[in-house]
């Protein structure tokens, strides 16, 4: 039981330490919490919208255990996650 417990904090661990890194450059970003209004989809590079749709995916495996998780930071991902993946499937 010891070892499976460990083993599974070693995951969250790794998965905190990939949704920090994720996060970081949001938290450091100029008006952060501001809108500029709705993206234009047709200026938007292919490297951009690859980028995008590679995030959606990334979260989209993760979003099972993100909806079960009890923490804040989980549910505002899951809320983002949510608002954004139909979006980027479907537009992008």
């Amino acid at each position: 039981m010891k070892r499976r417990l460990e083993s599974r904090l070693e995951h969250y661990k790794e998965q905190v330490a990939i949704l920090s890194e994720r996060y970081a450059p949001y938290e450091k970003a100029p008006g952060m919490g501001e809108s500029r209004g709705p993206a234009d989809a047709t200026k938007l590079t292919a490297e951009q919208i690859r980028i995008a749709r590679e995030a959606v995916s990334k979260v989209d495996g993760a979003a099972p255990f993100l909806r079960k998780h009890d923490g804040e930071f989980a549910a505002q991902l899951i809320e983002l996650f949510d608002a954004v993946a139909p979006v980027v499937r479907s537009h992008l």
